[in-house]
C-alpha cells in the first residue's frame, strides 16, 4: 500500500522534532483529514490509554527515574537519539554530562520515525490479540493484520 506520507504539523509536545517529520499514514488519495495513527482510532474510543501506551512505547525512550542533568532527557523521540552529539547539543542536549549507561541505553533505544511507525502499527497488532482485548474494527484489522505480516516475513 502507498501511503499519502504528507507532513502533519508537529505536535507541541514533540520539543525536538523536525518540522516536517510526522507523516500522514492513511493511503495515497484517502479522503478528509490526515493522520499520523489512523490504525488506533478504534483503541482510542475502546482504551485511550492503551491507545497512548501504544503510541509512547513504539515513538518515545523510557523515561527517567529522577530528574537530574545526568539522567538523561525524560522520554525523547527514539528519532532525535539517531542525531549525532553534536546535533544533539545544537538542540540542547549534552551527551557528555551524562553517565555512559545512560547515554548507552539512550543510543540502543534509537530508531527512525518510518521503524516507529512500524512498530506502533505492530503493537497495535499485538494488543488486538491480548486475551479480552476488544475486536479491532474492520479498518483497523485490514491495516494492522497485514501490515504485520509483511514486517514477520
Amino acid at each position: 500500500m502507498i501511503l499519502c506520507g504528507k507532513t502533519i504539523p508537529t505536535r507541541a509536545n514533540a520539543k525536538y522534532d523536525p518540522e516536517d517529520l510526522h507523516r500522514c499514514q492513511l493511503h495515497a488519495g484517502h479522503p478528509g483529514k490526515c493522520q499520523e495513527y489512523p490504525y488506533l482510532d478504534h483503541l482510542a474510543g475502546v482504551a485511550p490509554k492503551v491507545k497512548n501506551k501504544v503510541v509512547r512505547d513504539a515513538t518515545k525512550t523510557t523515561g527517567a527515574a529522577w530528574k537530574s542533568d545526568d539522567a538523561g532527557p525524560n522520554r525523547i523521540s527514539r528519532w532525535v537519539m539517531m542525531l549525532t552529539d553534536a546535533e544533539l547539543l545544537s538542540l540542547g542536549i549534552d551527551m557528555s554530562k551524562l553517565k555512559p549507561g545512560i547515554v548507552a541505553k539512550l543510543r540502543e533505544k534509537a530508531a527512525s520515525y518510518d521503524d516507529c511507525m512500524a512498530s506502533a502499527k505492530y503493537l497495535t497488532y499485538l494488543v488486538y490479540g491480548m486475551t479480552n482485548a476488544p475486536e479491532p474494527d474492520a479498518y483497523t484489522h485490514h491495516r494492522t493484520y497485514a501490515g504485520s505480516l509483511q514486517l514477520a516475513q
